[in-house]
This record gives structure tokens, C-alpha cells and sequence, in this order.
């Protein structure tokens, strides 16, 4: 993966970069964006068109202790790493340690797919239009959110909160995939290792009150590995993928669960109610990595305690998640987690 533009300028200026001068004697891409930055900086100072409703913000060049606030975009840099990752910051979960609620950025928007949101250049103090990838949002350490690039503008605001409410503009998405075989899915799988050694850092499992998972079933989730399904809504009749888990119940849609880890662990699998029986439904369309009995966690709107199930997940074989007593269905699901033992 080539350096961002951004990365060549600043080895160019003598800043810490993750771009190397070893990598131009195999990219001639390159050594023709190099080219033109060192032209652009022997003639006249590099000048980006701004739009007329731009405000300048200050941007800390190297500070990482400030208040890191919703609407910062910043860098996220795990330690060792020669590769950085730009992120929207979405909040801060106090009872999670301070854990920071985070976006990956990329100026790839062609690469967009309908959960991703697209930024155009008046949204944030940049002047660059990105693109939002929703689909791998994280909690990370804030010991890994590093110096601000900018931050959203009043615009910017707008429209990533509508993202947020489940009302993104059509215009502001991308088109919806074509097969699960779609070579979107694909374009941003270099972010997971950052997000997950970032994720990874959060001391959230020591203290049950401080715990994201704790629970007040009698199974207690801090004696393994507790991992959170990805949620999002599909279209029946038209498959489209929505940004937010804000739903109709007068409208035909499959609420999909999805879980991806470093290790190679990959689980795709829908939530839906057996109206024949009463029964709400797990029925896993994509099973890879896991061979073993493992406890489900459903937190859910109905009851004050989450469901607890231990099973063993295979491709094409429906998991009752509640009985038809229960009066469950997937509209009332809050969150989805797995316990590993």
C-alpha cells in the first residue's frame, strides 16, 4: 500500500512520516506524486483551493494531549507501527476506561459502499473529501488517538449526526454492494490489524462495573474473551445497507450480524423471528475460525437482564436465541456479543 500524499509531505519537511525514501525505488506512482510535491515546493508554497465557507482551525502538528472531542479527525498510531490510520472521533465511553468511539477515514470514495458515509470538502476543516468507513467502527485506547488533522465543520456535524440517527443522505453514501463477493468489501481490510492492536489496549475487563460486558446474569462474560457483533439493518425487497441501527417495524428488513478478528475469525449470520413458532433466530450464513462451544450474549430491550446461550455456530443451521415465551424479536435487539471460553 503506498503512502498517502499527506505521509510524502511530510518526509519532505523533516516530519516524522510513515514514508520512506526506500519506497520510491519500487513505485514509480510515487516518484511522480514526490515529483510534483517538490515542484509545487521549489516554485510556491502548496496552496489547496478552499471552500468560501471555510474557517480555519488550529491543527496540532505533534500534541496528543488534547481533549479529544466528537468531530476531531485524527491520527490513530499504534506503537511500532509504520502505518497510521485517520479517524472521525464519534465520543468518549467513560464507564469503558475512556475508551474512544471511533471511524477509520480514507480518501478512497470509490471504495464507498452504502454504510459508508461520504464527506465532501466543506464538511471538515481539511478541505478534503473523505470518506467514513461505519463498518469498522471501534472502541480504541485513547493512548492511540494521536495529533488532530482537523476537525468536522458545522456542515460536517450535520450530516455525520443524520449518519448516526439512521437518515444519511442518499447522495452521501455509496453504491449498494453487488454480491458478497464485492471487492469493496475488501479495500479496507489493512485497517483491522490497527483497530484491533488498539482495541486490544482498552483495560476494560478488570473491574465489573468498568467492564463493557458486564452482565448481571448469573454467567459472568469477564471469564474469557468477550467479542461485539457488528449490527446493521438490509432491505428486503431492495438490499441496502443502512448506517445506523434505527429501524421501522412497518418496513421488510433483515438485521445482520457480523464479527471479524485478527486471528482470522469471521462470522456472518442474521437475526430474525420464526413467526410460525414465536422464535427469534440466529442463523449463521458465514462461519470461519471457530470450532467450539462458545456462549452467546443478547442484550436486548425487553427485561433487565441479557440472554445467555452457549452454542456451537455452523453455517446454515439456525440458533434459537429466545424461546417463543419470551416475546422477543430482532427489532428488540440491543447488542450481540460472543464469549469465548
Amino acid at each position: 500500500m503506498c503512502p498517502l500524499p499527506i505521509d510524502w509531505l511530510d518526509l519532505l519537511h523533516d516530519r516524522p512520516s510513515a514514508a520512506s525514501r526506500a519506497h520510491l525505488d519500487d513505485c514509480t506512482a510515487c516518484r511522480t506524486v514526490v515529483a510534483s510535491l517538490e515542484a509545487a515546493r521549489s516554485n510556491d508554497p502548496l496552496r489547496m483551493p478552499m471552500p468560501d465557507n471555510w474557517q480555519p482551525r488550529p491543527v496540532l502538528a505533534s500534541s496528543d494531549d488534547s481533549d479529544i472531542t466528537f468531530g476531531d479527525l485524527r491520527w490513530l498510531e499504534p506503537p511500532d507501527s509504520e502505518v497510521r490510520l485517520p479517524v472521525l472521533v464519534l465520543g468518549i465511553v467513560e464507564d469503558a476506561a475512556g475508551a474512544v468511539d471511533v471511524a477509520p477515514l480514507s480518501l478512497d470514495r470509490d471504495a464507498a459502499t452504502s454504510v459508508d458515509l461520504l464527506l465532501d470538502a466543506a464538511d471538515t476543516t481539511t478541505a478534503m473529501p473523505w470518506r467514513i468507513a461505519f463498518r469498522r467502527q471501534s472502541l480504541v485506547s485513547p493512548a492511540f488517538i494521536k495529533a488532530q488533522l482537523g476537525t468536522l465543520t458545522d456542515d460536517g456535524r450535520r450530516v455525520v449526526n443524520e449518519a448516526l440517527d439512521g437518515a444519511a443522505p442518499a447522495e452521501r453514501t455509496g453504491p449498494e454492494l453487488e454480491s458478497d463477493h464485492d471487492l469493496r468489501l475488501l479495500a479496507d481490510d489493512w485497517m483491522r490489524p490497527l483497530l484491533t492492536v488498539a482495541a486490544e489496549a482498552l483495560d476494560i475487563g478488570e473491574n465489573e462495573d468498568d467492564s463493557l460486558a458486564s452482565s448481571s446474569a448469573d454467567a459472568s462474560p469477564q471469564q474469557g474473551k468477550v467479542l461485539q457483533f457488528a449490527l446493521w439493518w438490509e432491505s428486503v425487497n431492495k438490499p441496502m445497507l443502512h448506517l445506523a441501527a434505527a429501524t421501522s417495524r412497518g418496513s421488510a428488513r433483515t438485521l445482520w450480524a457480523t464479527l471479524d478478528a485478527s486471528w482470522g475469525l469471521h462470522i456472518a449470520a442474521r437475526l430474525l423471528t420464526d413467526y410460525a413458532t414465536d422464535r427469534l433466530l440466529l442463523e449463521p450464513v458465514l462461519v470461519h475460525g471457530l470450532d467450539r462451544l462458545v456462549t452467546l450474549i443478547v442484550r436486548t430491550s425487553v427485561g433487565d437482564h441479557p440472554l445467555m446461550l452457549q452454542v456451537r455456530l455452523h453455517e446454515g443451521e439456525p440458533v434459537v436465541v429466545a424461546a417463543e415465551d419470551a416475546g422477543i424479536s430482532e427489532y428488540d435487539v440491543e447488542a450481540l456479543e460472543l464469549l469465548l471460553p
